[in-house]
């Protein structure tokens, strides 16, 4: 069969002033949104357990969306703690985010490499706080992506902080938290 004997036709192009779907790759990450939730409390830092890169993507979409400096700590697996687990860089992590920060809270946030393997980090947590004597609370939620997304990953943490920071000193405040997802104007239908 020769060349001239085979008909194309152009590819369809479609064309739509309204893509027919989007979907924000950001929205999938659940240890961003465990990151976001963070934010919002003061004197806390987060710290994601698991590859240096998760906390450098995320502190750079916090920053490139919030116009200003985020800081985001990391445990930085490499090679050999994905094969041995991360106690060693958690333990390395903790102490430089004690020192530098001086927070009234860390919140460890897993990432998709320390759930896969298996890091038992409420176990590593309770090691550290044993050999350091550290009462800084440190609260725990396992947001691995390929469970939840952004918006599920800060909701691992309402009953965390509740846990570790709930006491029963003091009047009781007739008030109710609202710990809503991740929304944001984009998430809404616009106006009729």
């Amino acid at each position: 069969m020769s060349c001239a004997a085979v008909k194309t036709t152009a590819p369809s192009v479609h064309s739509s002033a309204k893509p027919d779907a989007t979907v924000n790759p950001c929205t999938l990450c659940a240890p961003l949104g465990a990151a976001l939730a963070t934010a919002g409390v003061r004197g806390a830092i987060p710290l994601l357990h698991g590859a240096q890169g998760c906390a450098t993507y995320i502190r750079r979409y916090l920053i490139s969306h919030f116009r200003e400096p985020m800081d985001v700590a990391s445990s930085s697996f490499g090679e050999a703690q994905t094969v041995f687990g991360g106690e060693d860089n958690l333990g390395r992590a903790l102490d430089n985010v004690l020192k530098q920060y001086r927070p009234e809270l860390v919140t460890v946030a897993t990432t998709c490499l320390a759930e896969t393997i298996g890091d038992d980090v409420p176990l590593l947590l309770t090691r550290y706080r044993t050999r350091t004597g550290s009462a800084l609370p440190l609260v725990h939620a396992a947001t691995p992506s390929y469970k939840d997304g952004t918006s599920r990953g800060s909701i691992p943490w309402c009953t965390p902080w509740s846990k570790s920071l709930a006491c029963d000193q003091g009047t009781p405040l007739r008030a109710v938290n609202l710990l809503p997802p991740l929304v944001s104007p984009a998430d809404l239908p616009p106006p009729p």
